[in-house]
């Protein structure tokens, strides 16, 4: 008796009081589509009134090179937002908040979150906006 009554304590002394750890949490949900990371290129044109294109698409986790070409007359930016869900917000990196001159053109290269979603694509001091979204 005195056996089981041990077996019993340290059963339950070395079992989780967590639940099933495939649900995630609010940052670390688990994946939709089954597929993370890889490596994307990407080429953005930004004019003096819109993206293109306006919508890009990369795996979460993803190692992204942005290449991002103004084709205005003014500096215009390429800024991803952050992600908001409940109990959590997820946002890019730094580097993919890029700056460019009339006529030049920018590369820089990030990870991308891991969090699936759509997050908002802006120029700073114009009014459209695009999406950048992970699968």
């Amino acid at each position: 008796m005195r056996l089981a009554a041990l077996v019993a304590v340290l059963l339950v002394a070395c079992s989780s009081s967590d639940t099933d750890d495939d649900d995630g949490d609010a940052c670390n949900p688990p994946d939709e589509d089954g597929i993370i990371g890889g490596a994307f290129s990407l080429e953005v044109s930004i004019s003096d009134t819109d993206f293109s294109p306006k919508v890009v698409q990369v795996q979460n986790s993803a190692n992204v090179t942005l290449t991002v070409r103004n084709t205005g007359t003014k500096v215009h930016s390429f800024e991803v937002g952050c992600r908001n869900v409940p109990g959590c917000t997820v946002c890019f990196p730094g580097e993919a908040k890029v700056s460019v001159e009339p006529g030049a053109s920018r590369t820089v290269a990030f990870t991308a979150p891991s969090l699936e979603g759509i997050y908002p694509v802006t120029s700073t001091g114009d009014a459209f906006v695009g999406q950048f979204s992970l699968n």
